[in-house]
C-alpha cells in the first residue's frame, strides 16, 4: 500500500496519483535504513509532513506556483512609504531612489507630496504590468521588463 502525503489515504502499490485527492504519489526509498520521500526535481526532508510540494503538468514535470502582485498592496505600501511599492513589485533600485528622494524632500512638503503621489501611481502601474506579463508568459517577469 502507498499512502498519499497530502491527504493520508491508502492507495494501491501501482497507483501514480492519489485516488482521493489526485496528488501525485511520491515514492518512498530507504537511504541508510531511514525512509526518505523522493519528489522529482526537489530535495525533500525525511519524515511525514515536512517536504516541498509541487504540482505536475501533463508530462509529469514539476511546476511551481507563481503568485501575482497585488495592485492594492503596492499602492498601500507606497502610501505608507513612497517607494516601498516599487520594491514590492521588484524594482528595488527605483524604490530605494524614491525613498531617498522622499526623505530629502520631506521638509519641502510640496516636493514630498508630488513624490508620494507619483510613487503610488507608479507602483500601481508596475504591479498591473507585472500581472499582465505573468498571465501572458506564465513565468514571473524580469524587473527590467516592467
Amino acid at each position: 500500500m502507498k499512502y498519499c502525503t497530502a491527504c493520508g489515504s491508502a492507495n494501491p502499490d501501482e497507483a501514480r496519483f492519489c485516488q482521493n485527492c489526485g496528488t501525485p504519489i511520491e515514492e518512498i526509498a530507504n537511504v541508510g535504513g531511514e525512509p526518505v520521500v523522493a519528489t522529482t526535481g526537489f530535495s525533500s526532508v525525511s519524515g511525514t509532513s515536512f517536504h516541498k510540494k509541487a504540482s505536475y503538468s501533463q508530462n509529469n514535470t514539476p511546476e511551481l506556483a507563481v503568485h501575482e502582485k497585488s495592485e492594492f498592496l503596492a499602492v498601500l505600501l507606497s502610501f505608507i512609504i513612497p517607494g516601498a511599492g516599487e520594491i514590492y513589485v521588484g524594482k528595488v533600485s527605483k524604490g530605494i531612489f524614491l525613498i531617498v528622494l522622499a526623505l530629502i524632500l520631506f521638509f519641502t512638503l510640496i516636493g514630498y507630496f508630488f513624490i508620494w503621489i507619483y510613487a503610488m501611481f507608479d507602483s500601481y502601474n508596475l504591479a498591473k504590468r507585472y500581472n499582465q506579463l505573468l498571465y501572458q508568459t506564465g513565468i514571473p517577469p524580469d524587473p527590467s521588463q516592467l
